[in-house]
């Protein structure tokens, strides 16, 4: 009997502990306010036609290369999807000091996910969150555009809060 137990004890365990943090926000949500966004130095920040939001959609998918969600942004035209990934940071093989990275973490209060860039004079990133909140759910987006130094260049915050 102890074997038992004991088996279904590391049995849950190992289920829990290879959950991903947006497994807990699988799902559609729609917006209860609207979509802000927030512009600094930069020329413009359509890049999601974010203010026109309809839906915002958390899909457990692990189709693609590293991928274990698709996160679909959707608009009366179309929509705009960001994968997210586990952590990984690829260098060039040309030169190692440039490059692309991603990570994932979270709880089943706030999942995020970053991805982006790095090189000599500038790094790019994206980063999505997804919280809960008093009034329902909470979704940020920045994407930053840093020097070297890590001084913002130029940004663009997407924010909205959601109902599902």
């Amino acid at each position: 009997m102890k074997v038992l137990i004991s088996l279904l004890s590391f049995a849950i365990f190992a289920s829990v502990s290879q959950a991903e943090p947006f497994d807990a926000f699988v799902g559609v949500y729609t917006p209860s306010k609207s979509p802000e966004v927030q512009i600094q130095n930069s020329p413009t920040c359509n890049k999601y036609d974010f203010t026109q939001l309809q839906s915002f959609e958390v899909r457990a998918d692990r189709t693609g290369f590293r991928q274990t969600h698709q996160l679909r942004i959707n608009v009366p035209n179309g929509y705009s999807e960001i994968s997210v990934v586990p952590e990984f940071k690829d260098p060039s093989e040309l030169d190692p000091t440039v490059g692309s990275f991603g990570e994932s973490d979270g709880d089943d209060q706030k999942a995020m996910t970053v991805q982006g860039s790095f090189g000599l004079n500038k790094n790019e990133s994206l980063k999505l969150t997804i919280e809960k909140t008093d009034a329902g759910f909470k979704l940020t987006i920045a994407n930053e555009l840093k020097n070297a130094k890590g001084s913002i260049l130029n940004a663009c915050y997407y924010t909205a809060e959601l109902k599902k």
